[in-house]
């Protein structure tokens, strides 16, 4: 892992290197540029004098005098080459430092054009706008590159000392830098190894001394903290010893209120199992009760009674019962007693039939008491194969004379493949029994249209791929707010008058206790209502 230390000398080397390397090319290149401008703006300046020197001889065609300037041009330092041409007659006039003739002119336009070592370039010479020929110069490149080539060096050296005197710099800087970052470093170590109150020694006003500063500014803080928090474990310590003499005498109390809060659930529970059986046998005890009423009026408008005023005709006229007979009052005697033997078999079959039903009831009822003493003392489960539409048809009998009397239409929709389920059977006659009741009394409460029930039996599959039983039972009564969808299952929730609301709750907690479930819709008030049962399909 790379120090501080050594970062901010590889930081500060780095940036100063960078910087001398910027500067060294920077001024080699403007040096390079410098001196090769001067070269060609030399070049160009010679060539145009030389031109106008040589012009009239040139003119004139006078070889002696073009060779006297030629070799005059020669002198200046650096001219590799001069020479004279006229456009009729061609080289006038040449002079090469090393006296060989020159092979071919190329024109440089500057120095990168340069490929022999000689700067080439020319000018025209002119008379009244007409050019009768040119001089060509050559000046070598060698001086330009021999001064680059030292300045190269110079400045070589000049850099190989900067860079030395730049990493002691950043050698010193860092060291002078880092000193209080080492020694925060070694006070830090040294407070975590418990130290608390360690203090350095500020030097300066910096940011680092004020770093130093803040840094035993925290130290003496953390000091008194530990302090406090050795004297605030001393007292927890001691509040702890009286503590757990609390928390036990509070657990014990927890303890007894646990115990009074699952008697009172108890208490509750069985008073919800009360309810519940006390609104299923006050449905059986309903029903039994109207199957009396029409009893009592029938027996009211028995033919008994006119019976008996007959067989008083008769005693008053027996003894002339001969004469009685032919008279008219005495046939229709004779034939009301033929009537009345048919009129009395009908009355009491009807009247075997409700004694049946209520008969039916009061067993219903027995039975509803005993099972719920016997979940009393052992809630058990007590199951048994079950033929669902056999189970509606015996509520639908137990409701026949209300069904009759407010004529409803019972339509059933029951798969005719639909199997025996293995499931409680009172519990689902009760739950049966409170449906189709809620049904009519919904129904009742909807006096505008013709009463009417559907009982569908489906077999169906779950999200799981279970198979299950669902019976649905639609009316079209007053329906339910949408409200009151959510909560129609909770105790004391009712959209009857005078309803307990123990029905629909009781038939919930009875249907979960069978595996099953049991939801509500409706469409809204006076729109009906469907109430779906879902149960194990458990086939035997």
């Amino acid at each position: 892992m790379i120090s501080f230390r050594l970062k901010t000398i590889i930081g500060i080397g780095t940036i100063e290197t960078i910087l001398l390397l910027i500067l060294i090319v920077t001024s080699l290149n403007l040096l390079k540029t410098t001196k090769e401008d001067e070269l060609v703006k030399l070049a160009t300046s010679t060539a145009i004098l030389f031109s106008t020197t040589t012009k009239d001889a040139v003119l004139a065609t006078d070889m002696a005098a073009l060779d006297s300037f030629v070799s005059e041009v020669m002198k200046n330092p650096g001219l590799v080459y001069a020479r004279v041409l006229s456009d009729q007659v061609g080289l006038l006039a040449e002079q090469t430092k090393t006296g060989k003739p020159l092979s071919n002119f190329v024109l440089d336009r500057d120095i990168d054009d340069v490929s022999d070592g000689v700067f080439d370039t020319f000018a025209e010479i002119k008379e009244s706008g007409f050019v009768y020929g040119r001089v060509e110069l050559g000046f070598s490149i060698a001086e330009v590159d021999q001064l680059v080539s030292q300045a190269k060096r110079k400045t070589f050296i000049i850099a190989l000392v900067e860079l030395f005197l730049s990493a002691m710099f950043s050698l010193f800087l860092g060291f002078y830098l880092t000193r209080q970052l080492s020694e925060l470093k070694l006070a830090s170590q040294t407070i975590s190894e418990g130290q608390f109150g360690f203090q350095i020694k500020v030097k300066g006003h910096d940011e680092l001394a004020q770093t130093a500063k803040t840094f035993n500014q925290m130290s003496t803080d953390l000091q008194a903290l530990w302090y406090e928090r050795e004297q605030a474990q001393k007292e927890l310590e001691a509040l702890n010893a009286s503590l757990e003499n609390k928390v036990a005498a509070r657990t014990r109390e927890l303890e007894d209120a646990q115990q009074i809060a699952l008697e009172n659930a108890h208490r509750a529970g069985m008073a919800d199992i009360a309810a519940g059986a006390l609104h299923n046998i006050g449905n059986l005890i309903n029903s039994a009760k109207i199957s009396t009423n029409l009893l009592i009026t029938q027996v009211d408008k028995s033919k008994l009674f006119k019976l008996q005023k007959a067989n008083e005709l008769l005693s008053d006229n027996l003894e002339n019962i001969d004469t009685f007979v032919q008279e008219d009052k005495g046939k229709a005697l004779l034939s009301y007693y033929i009537t009345l033997g048919e009129a009395l078999q009908t009355e009491h079959e009807q009247i075997q039939t409700q004694l049946e039903d209520i008969k039916q009831g009061i067993e219903l009822t027995a039975q509803t008491i005993s099972e719920q003493r016997t979940y009393a003392k052992n809630p058990m489960r007590f199951e048994s194969m079950v033929n669902l539409s056999a189970l509606m048809d015996e509520v639908l009998l137990l409701l026949k004379l209300r069904i009759e009397t407010q004529a409803i239409d019972i339509i059933k929709n029951i798969d005719p493949v639909l199997p025996e389920v293995l499931t409680q059977k009172n519990k689902l006659h009760q739950v049966f029994l409170n449906l189709m009741i809620n049904a009519l009394d919904a129904i009742e409460s909807n006096p505008s249209v013709q009463g009417q029930i559907v009982i569908s039996m489906t077999s169906t599959t779950d999200e799981n791929h279970n198979q299950r039983v669902k019976i649905v039972i639609q009316d079209n009564g007053c329906g339910i707010k949408a409200n009151m969808l959510d909560t129609i299952f909770n105790y004391g929730v009712t959209t009857k008058a005078s309803g307990s609301g123990a029905g629909l709750h009781s038939s919930a907690n009875l249907v979960t206790e069978m595996n099953g479930t049991m939801t509500v819709s409706s469409q809204g008030p006076q729109l009906g209502a469907n109430f779906t049962l879902c149960l194990p399909l458990l086939v035997a």
